[in-house]
């Protein structure tokens, strides 16, 4: 997660480039959810 904050705080301030690139949404869902606890 440290490292997910440090990139986007890099992407923000213009130091690295956004690289775009097609990816499957269906894994894309499945990661996040795999990283995220539940919360009820």
């Amino acid at each position: 997660m440290v490292s997910d904050l440090l990139l986007l705080s890099r992407l923000d301030s213009k130091q690295r480039p956004l690289v775009k690139s097609d990816c499957c949404l269906q894994d894309l869902i499945s990661d996040i959810a795999e990283e995220l606890p539940l919360q009820f």
